[in-house]
């Protein structure tokens, strides 16, 4: 487990976050896992970034 306070630290943190791929867990009692918060992980690229872009190609170019 990461330290919670690292304020006084001159350090910055870095995360990476894995996504494994395969079938969806089933607990013991049967309960199938959900998506909580966002997207299923899927090989498409997720809506976010897919705005993220639409928005960056409407933007005027400054040179």
């Amino acid at each position: 487990m990461a330290p919670q306070y690292l304020a006084h630290l001159d350090v910055e943190r870095l995360l990476y976050r894995t996504t494994i791929t395969g079938d969806v867990p089933v607990g013991v009692d049967g309960f199938r896992s959900e998506v909580v918060q966002g997207e299923a992980f899927s090989s498409e690229v997720p809506t976010v970034f897919k705005q993220k872009a639409q928005k960056l190609e409407t933007q005027p170019v400054v040179s």
